[in-house]
This record gives C-alpha cells, sequence and structure tokens, in this order.
C-alpha cells in the first residue's frame, strides 16, 4: 500500500484522516506507521464505508493520544484489537464505539477494563442485531477467527 510509505514520525494530529471515506477496505500499510507524537485521533475512522477488520493499527503507539472522540463511529469495523493500546491520557473520548457492532479486544493488561467502559464513550449499539462483545484470550480468537 502507499500509505506504507508515509513519514507520520512528526504527525500530531490524524483526526479526521478517513472519514467518510467509503472505499475504505483496508488498512495494510499503517501497521509501520510511527504514531508515538499523535494526540488528536477525533473521527479517524468514522462511517468509512467496506473496512471489517482494523488488526494493521493493533500496534499503534497511543500513548500521547489525548482525543480519541468518534474514532470508531459508525464504523463497519467487524474486529477491533485494542489489547496493545495505552488509553492512559485520554481527556476525550466520548462515542469512540458508537452505532458498531464489533468484537473489540481489549486484551488481558489492557488499560481499559469493564470498570472504566465509559472512558470509550460506548453507547448507541439499540440499531443492531448483535451486541458488542468485549473480549480476550480465547474467546477473542474464536470469535474473529484470529489466530
Amino acid at each position: 500500500s502507499a500509505l506504507a510509505n508515509w513519514d507520520t514520525s512528526n504527525v500530531t494530529d490524524l483526526s479526521m484522516i478517513f472519514n467518510l471515506n467509503s472505499s475504505l477496505a483496508t488498512l495494510n500499510g499503517l501497521e509501520n506507521w510511527n504514531t508515538s507524537k499523535i494526540t488528536d485521533l477525533t473521527a479517524a475512522f468514522a462511517n468509512e464505508g467496506s473496512l471489517v477488520d482494523a488488526s494493521a493499527i493493533a500496534n499503534w503507539n497511543t500513548s500521547n493520544v489525548t482525543n480519541m472522540s468518534a474514532l470508531f463511529r459508525g464504523s463497519k469495523t467487524e474486529y477491533l484489537d485494542l489489547s496493545k493500546w495505552d488509553f492512559s491520557n485520554i481527556t476525550t473520548a466520548s462515542s469512540v464505539i458508537n452505532n458498531n457492532k464489533s468484537v473489540v479486544y481489549l486484551g488481558d493488561n489492557a488499560t481499559i477494563t469493564a470498570d472504566n467502559l465509559n472512558k470509550l464513550g460506548l453507547s448507541n449499539f439499540a440499531s443492531f442485531n448483535q451486541p458488542i462483545i468485549l473480549a480476550s484470550g480465547n474467546l477473542y480468537t474464536l470469535l474473529s477467527n484470529k489466530n
């Protein structure tokens, strides 16, 4: 992917980078982006049209991100692996996972747990016929067909 060649080492704001991109089918190439300086991911993957698997961004360094509002709002993504994401500096996170049906993998050592899920702005799943599932370990592997 041409995106793999982007130098993101000094980028601080990726807000709305793929928002409303109806042709976004894969995130291949983004797995090697240097995201260590990113502070704003607002609506970066919101309302895209065909993305099913966002595993390419599973290892992103999110330690400096302060705003994740609407990050995956309305996304068609079915599997989100957030197990290695650092949510410790998040100050704004409304509607991060809103209006989707997803299996979200938080991992065994996630900084987001069942006790503080409100930090992700989980809401508005009523329009779907299956619930969001927060999974870890073997359950995520089973539900997502990831090996």
